[in-house]
């Protein structure tokens, strides 16, 4: 499997709402050798957002600042958009 098929993958789970299935889809691309991608990053958290997973949108923010330091606005807007809409604002600042 590559890039392309994974981030399908993990977009559905958003628009499934089956945000149990990105921690599995995540580690099997590390598995695989798949690279994550902006795009892999941004649709996981987006997942994770619409179940207000909002604490695992943040551990998957930090893998993607291990894997790409310098600041990407889609994944970190979206990380932040997640902790607000779980009332966790606190932590987005």
């Amino acid at each position: 499997r590559d890039t392309i098929t994974y981030n399908a993958a993990v977009s559905a789970c958003e628009k499934g709402k089956q945000w149990t299935q990105v921690p599995s889809l995540l580690d099997d691309m590390l598995e695989d050798g798949a690279d994550k991608s902006v795009i892999t990053y941004s649709a996981a958290i987006a997942a994770l957002k619409r179940s207000r997973k909002w604490q695992f949108a943040l551990s998957v923010y930090d893998d993607f600042r291990s894997v790409h330091p310098t600041p990407d606005g889609i994944p970190l807007g979206s990380v932040l958009s997640s902790c607000v809409s779980a009332s966790e604002w606190q932590v987005a600042g």
